[in-house]
């Protein structure tokens, strides 16, 4: 059943990329991003176009009243339209997620999380961002947190790196060498 899913999910958002590709630029994405976290924030506006006992007709209104709030693309609500006359509703967040990740691998960006054990300021985020693009040589996207758990240090993630250079590491790392050596 998850796998089904899946790949229902999957096939959806491939036909949309396949369909739209060029429309779809970071503007477009950050639509998309905002949609699903209004949607994220409004559950029960996904619940209401996925019963079944609602017409497609009043469905059809609901979206096109959020529309008139949001800016949802005229893709993006054909798309939740052809969801709605399918009954495949509770998939909508699941497939806009998806023509996010597709978009960014075929476009070549990377997103990346840097946590730090303390805030950052401009110059220094910058900083990062400039190392990270001269390693990497692809488009990045970046969001920055602060973890106190590094103690002091960086740590710097994506689906395919991770590089840290923290206290905790250091502290994990002869942790193991004293386990291994039976000292501790």
């Amino acid at each position: 059943m998850l796998i089904e899913k899946s790949n229902t999910i999957k096939k959806f958002a491939t036909a949309f990329i396949n369909n739209y590709e060029k429309e779809i630029n970071k503007d477009y994405i950050d639509k998309i991003e905002n949609l699903i976290g209004c949607l994220k924030e409004n559950k029960i506006l996904l619940a209401i176009i996925s019963r079944p006992s609602l017409s497609e007709e009043k469905k059809d209104e609901i979206i096109d009243s959020i529309s008139k709030k949001l800016p949802i693309s005229t893709q993006i609500k054909k798309l939740i339209y052809v969801l709605i006359h399918k009954s495949k509703t509770d998939l909508l967040i699941g497939i806009l997620k998806k023509i996010i990740l597709i978009h960014k691998q075929k476009t070549g960006i990377q997103k990346f999380l840097i946590s730090t054990s303390h805030e950052l300021d401009e110059p220094q985020k910058n900083k990062v961002a400039k190392f990270l693009e001269s390693k990497i040589g692809n488009a990045i996207e970046i969001s920055f947190r602060i973890d106190k758990s590094l103690i002091s240090g960086i740590k710097i993630k994506s689906p395919t790196i991770l590089l840290e250079h923290s206290v905790s590491k250091k502290i994990r790392e002869f942790k193991k060498i004293l386990l291994r050596e039976e000292i501790w």
